[in-house]
């Protein structure tokens, strides 16, 4: 028997099939309303000040800062049950369903 090791799982909002209105926390107070935990993805992280200086980027990352714009994640971790994340799916089909273009 094996199980997987994930306990979060990413995803990415596409900005432009979003309808007016809605947003990445639009989306995830949406979600957390249907009873699934859902968090904003983490800033960009080349900026913590756990970092040296000199380590930093010359310029913006561009790529970076649209990650931290559109992400979310969701819980996968191997305690929750199929149901759980039949739950989550759902959930995600439904919030996505009124989101989207």
């Amino acid at each position: 028997d094996f199980e997987h090791a994930y306990y979060k799982y990413y995803f990415f909002l596409r900005r432009e099939r979003l309808r007016a209105g809605w947003h990445l926390h639009r989306v995830q107070e949406a979600l957390i309303a249907e009873g699934i935990p859902c968090f904003a993805t983490y800033g960009e992280m080349y900026r913590e000040k756990a970092f040296p200086a000199e380590w930093l980027p010359p310029t913006e990352m561009p790529c970076a800062k649209e990650l931290s714009e559109t992400g979310l994640v969701v819980l996968v971790h191997p305690t929750l049950t199929e149901a759980d994340m039949l739950d989550t799916c759902l959930a995600i089909e439904k919030v996505m369903g009124r989101a989207s273009l």
